[in-house]
């Protein structure tokens, strides 16, 4: 730190003004006998100490302080201010100096050796707080200035109301005494939030250990020097009650800290080699462990990685910014997709990234010129994820703290990043090489099962025409149709659709198959059918598993329909009048296994009239997605089979779905469609 920072400070600078005007008025002019005088002086010093200590704070906080370098300043504080007591208790019988009057006529040599005692003191009073800072806020994971500052505000007040302790003032000496007694409780419980420890080596420690003896003593010895007759007690009480208070505090400050202080590494150091080694060798393999088990899944692979990474800093927000394709955000933690959104935006503007960085929140800030976020974060930290010389992409960390990482944290976190980008690149990799091989076999045997899913062939009824469509979305699908011969000339029939894709979605619909059809002999009713449907798929389905579906039954001599709809797309009954949309209540399968699912299934009854006809599907036909990303939607699909009523239900059918092909252009197909569609013709029209 160099001497122009502090004297390039105005507030400092004002500090040390103020201390010299209230030497030369508190020497010569002011006498402080009276209550007014007391009052100004004790309120002027105060002031003068509130602008050293918090200046002081300011212009050492940017300087990058080891513990051991601030305990062993502390020791040269504690020995200057020992000697400093022994010089002018030994000059005594030179100069009478302990039997100055304030205010008063004092003589010309007396003055250079007062100012010089008050200041020094004062200036290692005050160095003593500024040391005990740092040695609290260090190697800190959270932001605690509300109990340090609360213990400041105690240290005034005790100080500033130590002229009560006078005999002029007895009967108020309760406050001052309050006040010390709060002060010091709150030194005590500061002092017990020591976290740079674990962070010495055990030659450290040893060392700190009788560094700290040392000074318990040199405090002890330092307080005992201070009898109410002694040359320093009536020169710095004389001057000032604040000071004198305020000195007195540091020293018990000083006992209380490096009492704890050594009792807390004296608990660390019989496992402080071992617990230091351990702590890195096991943090670093299961971190790793963690991730090179999960290179199978991406996704997942992504979401520990980001929240590792958050555990491992002590980050409450993180994400990664990954670079293969397109630079996608994945592995949200902590905060919102908007949120991460704009960060990553901004981010994107920085090239050439090779180590930790850090970006304040309000260079966000000025970037979008409004808050980004309604969670109040301080730091952004940018830590690349390098492997093989090839960046991989970006671990994020936010913090709402302003706490700063130090090196060793930064070192940290870039280990635990390379490992994260080893495990990346080694997902990439097996993906590669076994992706296709897995797939070949998976859908050999997917197809196989999809076959046995869906009828060979469809029901054929006088006066009616049936027609369906399964298109999957990948070789094999989640959604599936079926038809059912019930007693009585009853036909069921079923549409249902299974949230996911793929594979595991085709396993879920074969289950789902043989539970319909299972049930299609015992009950007749679609509401029954589902109710036990829904009881055995509760030994089924995973948790984030459910099914969509509509049940129904009709009656070919009468044209009866009964339908049951578990949370699927609504049914379309074309009539004469229009299209009658049917939304009979229900949750979907597997969604709840409570009574209140039989309680919600409600049952519709209608009549399918002559040339009237209905339609099933899934969401794969109303949810196909353009390259605008506009859904197909429903009134389109109502206005072609509105159109089209005079052509064939296959013809219908291969219609909707050239329309949904024509509507998607070269956007993918991102979902399975299904379409079902029975009509009752007229036998007078044949």
């Amino acid at each position: 730190m160099q001497i122009s920072t502090f004297i390039k400070n105005r507030y400092l600078a004002l500090g040390v003004a103020g201390f010299i005007a209230l030497s030369i008025l508190r020497t010569i002019f002011i006498s402080g006998n009276d209550t007014g005088s007391i009052l100004i002086l004790e309120s002027f010093s105060v002031l003068i100490l509130f602008l050293l200590v918090s200046e002081s704070i300011k212009v050492t906080s940017s300087v990058k302080m080891l513990p051991t370098w601030l305990v062993t300043s502390m020791l040269v504080l504690v020995f200057s201010g020992i000697f400093l007591k022994l010089l002018f208790n030994s000059i005594e019988s030179l100069f009478p100096v302990s039997n100055i009057d304030y205010g008063k006529t004092i003589s010309l040599e007396l003055l250079p050796l007062i100012f010089i005692f008050n200041a020094a003191t004062i200036i290692l009073s005050v160095a003593s707080l500024v040391i005990f800072r740092h040695l609290f806020f260090l190697k800190q994971s959270k932001n605690l200035n509300i109990y340090f500052n609360a213990m400041l505000i105690f240290i005034a007040l005790a100080s500033f109301t130590s002229f009560l302790g006078t005999k002029e003032y007895e009967s108020m000496e309760f406050l001052t005494i309050t006040f010390y007694v709060v002060a010091t409780i709150l030194i005590f419980m500061n002092s017990l939030k020591i976290s740079w420890i674990a962070f010495l080596k055990k030659k450290q420690k040893r060392q700190l250990l009788l560094i700290s003896v040392l000074l318990i003593g040199m405090h002890i010895f330092y307080l005992a020097m201070n009898p109410n007759d002694s040359t320093y007690y009536n020169l710095l009480s004389g001057f000032s009650h604040s000071f004198y208070r305020f000195n007195n505090i540091m020293t018990v400050y000083g006992i209380i800290y490096f009492s704890v202080l050594f009792f807390t590494t004296l608990f660390h150091l019989p496992t402080a080699e071992a617990f230091d080694r351990r702590t890195k060798e096991i943090s670093s393999l299961q971190y790793f462990s963690k991730l090179i088990n999960q290179v199978f899944d991406p996704k997942e692979l992504s979401d520990t990685i980001s929240e590792l990474g958050a555990d491992v800093s002590g980050a409450d927000a993180s994400w990664l910014i990954l670079f293969s394709g397109t630079n996608r955000v994945e592995g949200i933690k902590g905060t919102g997709f908007v949120t991460s959104e704009k960060i990553t935006n901004f981010i994107r503007k920085k090239q050439d990234l090779t180590t930790v960085k850090k970006i304040v929140m309000g260079d966000l800030k000025e970037f979008y010129r409004s808050e980004i976020t309604d969670e109040q974060y301080a730091i952004v930290y940018l830590v690349p994820m390098v492997s093989y010389s090839k960046c991989h992409g970006i671990l994020v960390l936010l913090k709402k703290d302003a706490v700063e990482y130090d090196d060793e944290e930064k070192n940290i976190i870039q280990t635990f990043a390379d490992y994260a980008s080893v495990a990346i690149e080694n997902s990439y990799l097996l993906k590669e090489s076994i992706e296709k091989e897995r797939l070949e076999k998976e859908f050999d045997v997917a197809r196989e099962m999809q076959q046995k899913i869906l009828p060979e062939k469809l029901p054929v009824f006088e006066n009616y025409e049936v027609a369906a469509v399964f298109i999957p979305a990948f070789e094999v699908g989640g959604d599936y149709y079926d038809f059912f011969t019930l007693p009585n000339g009853i036909t069921g029939f079923v549409i249902a659709d299974v949230s996911g894709k793929g594979i595991s979605a085709a396993f879920v619909m074969a289950e789902l198959k043989g539970i319909l059809e299972s049930f299609s002999t015992v009950k007749w009713s679609p509401k029954e059918i589902l109710v036990e449907a829904n009881y055995v798929l509760k030994r089924i389905l995973d948790r984030r598993v459910f099914s969509t579906a509509v049940f129904g039954t009709f009656n070919p001599k009468t044209g009866e329909v009964i339908i049951a709809r578990a949370g699927h797309c609504p049914v379309l009954h074309k009539t004469a009048e229009g299209i009658i949309e049917r939304v009979p209540s229900g949750f979907g399968l597997g969604m709840n296994y409570t009574e209140l699912f039989g309680e919600k299934l409600v049952e519709e009854k209608f009549i399918l009239k002559e040339d009237e006809s209905i339609v099933l599907y899934t969401d794969g036909v109303n949810e196909m997605k353009n390259e605008q990303m506009k859904d197909f939607g429903t009134e389109r699909l109502k206005s072609l089979v509105s159109s089209n009523e005079d052509i064939g239900m296959n013809e219908l059918a291969l219609k909707i779905i050239s329309d949904l092909t024509e509507f998607a252009g070269t956007k993918p197909q991102h979902d399975d469609i299904t379409l079902m569609i029975l009509k009752r013709n007229n036998p007078e029209k044949k």
